[in-house]
């Protein structure tokens, strides 16, 4: 301990003092014998703080954090979603990799960091990671995107991906008869076809047509029209017959063209008997 001119021994330590904040020092004097001949003393000549050393240390974060790109997604249409990579740290960041767990739909199509090639992000900086999602199958698919780095806390940072692949088509439903009963020469009835799409695109009718345009004709609802996902539209056909009225059923074929691929031509029968009136007289 050094002496000091006036015959004090004077040095340095961490004073632990109840009126000291935070991490301070004091500098202290020794004093032989001012409070008896036995009883050093110590003398606090100077207070200051001590500054205590950051630690420096990159942080990843990343926004979002997880994604779903919908349960509805059409196959072959591609979804992209953008990540952005922040180092929130007070040191470097180095991402060193970023890849997907699985061999899913799902494919990073930019941003991506290759392993051996490191991405350094400074302190408050950021990177954009683009995710598409193309389904090539129905139902639903899972993925995780990795991105590597050196944060001590979380050195593969996990993303949570899922996304759900669906047919989207046109799917055209209707009955396949429309019966008239029977009718009385001369007279008219008409009966309402409900043309249904049961599919997720919308249904495109192109075409209506009758093989019989004497006694059959389309009243309402022809072609064109179109008929969105789970609705349905009313056409509606008469029927006329001609004489003679000789209980014979006619019968016709109405033809519904549209854009359903797997039935582009429905053929729908009508039919019905005609009779005259005093057929339908009881005796």
């Amino acid at each position: 301990m050094p002496y000091s001119p006036l015959g004090f021994f004077t040095g340095f330590a961490i004073a632990r003092f109840n009126d000291l904040k935070g991490s301070q020092a004091a500098q202290v004097a020794v004093i032989p014998g001012i409070l008896g001949p036995s009883i050093p003393s110590l003398l606090i000549t100077q207070v200051f703080a001590v500054q205590q050393a950051k630690s420096l240390r990159p942080v990843i974060a990343v926004e979002p954090p997880e994604h779903n790109y919908g349960d509805d997604v059409p196959l072959r249409t591609p979804v992209s979603q953008t990540f952005v990579v922040s180092n929130t740290g007070t040191a470097d960041l180095e991402i060193t990799e970023t890849r997907l767990d699985s061999t899913t739909d799902f494919v990073i199509d930019s941003g991506g960091v290759i392993s051996g090639t490191p991405l350094k992000l400074p302190p408050g900086a950021t990177h954009n990671i683009t995710v598409i999602f193309t389904p090539t199958i129905e139902g639903e698919q899972f993925a995780t995107l990795l991105i590597f780095s050196n944060d001590p806390d979380e050195p593969i940072f996990k993303i949570p991906l899922e996304g759900e692949g669906v047919e989207v088509a046109p799917t055209i439903e209707v009955d396949l008869t429309l019966d008239y009963e029977t009718v009385t020469v001369g007279s008219s009835r008409s009966r309402p076809l409900v043309v249904k799409n049961r599919g997720t695109a919308v249904l495109e009718v192109s075409a209506t047509s009758l093989s019989d345009l004497v006694q059959f004709a389309i009243v309402s609802g022809a072609a064109p029209f179109t008929v969105a996902p789970g609705e349905f539209h009313f056409l509606e056909a008469s029927f006329t017959p001609t004489p003679p009225g000789s209980d014979v059923l006619r019968t016709a074929d109405l033809v519904i063209g549209s854009n359903d691929q797997d039935q582009p031509i429905v053929n729908i029968r009508l039919e019905g008997i005609g009779s005259t009136p005093t057929q339908l007289k009881k005796p």
